[in-house]
């Protein structure tokens, strides 16, 4: 989970729109460019149910302590003792990000905030 994490404070679109995102329907695109890439029977309607899972696993294997590092780190104030890996405000993605974030106007990053605690 915390290489998800990671990847979710390096992205460019806000966490709500990872964490619950607007579902598509992918299916001209499923049978364009995917199917028949598998040696194994995998349908659009398979596709649906791994993406519905996936989502659902991610947002359920979240911990207290994950949503709590990731509303203060959105909130440009990491709190860094509340995540596994602290070495990670090193990289070079995450400090940009802050950096972005602590420049977004003070109601825009309240608006981030509601919208995650409200997936929480």
């Amino acid at each position: 989970m915390t290489g998800f994490l990671v990847y979710l404070m390096c992205h460019k679109r806000p966490p709500n729109e990872l964490l619950k995102p607007t579902l598509l329907d992918q299916s001209a695109l499923f049978d364009s460019d995917f199917n028949g890439m598998t040696n194994i029977s995998f349908d659009y309607a398979n596709f649906v149910k791994t993406r519905e899972a996936l989502i659902e696993k991610i947002n359920s294997s979240l911990t207290a302590e994950d949503k709590k590092f990731l509303l203060s780190f959105f909130n440009a104030k990491p709190d860094w003792s509340l995540f596994r890996e602290s070495h990670a405000q090193e990289l070079p993605a995450i400090k940009w990000k802050l950096i972005n974030l602590s420049k977004l106007d003070l109601e825009k990053r309240s608006a981030q905030i509601n919208s995650l605690k409200s997936i929480f």
